[in-house]
């Protein structure tokens, strides 16, 4: 149950930083003009992907230190 309050803020703030950098990194060069909804959802995608991994770190981390 503690894996929740650490998981689930680390990923949000994670999601919300990495769909910000992407946004501000204009990944619209990568695609075809015209394919918005593209562009969308590889971004979705891809801020689920890296704020998964920064909160399963987290998690790593915390079970680590915790041991010790």
């Amino acid at each position: 149950m503690m894996d929740y309050f650490i998981y689930l803020p680390v990923f949000i703030i994670g999601f919300a930083v990495s769909f910000h950098i992407i946004k501000s990194i204009q990944i619209e060069k990568i695609f075809r003009k015209g394919k918005i909804s593209e562009i969308h959802v590889a971004s979705f995608i891809i801020s689920i992907i890296v704020g998964h991994l920064l909160a399963d770190w987290a998690l790593t981390m915390v079970h680590i230190f915790s041991n010790q």
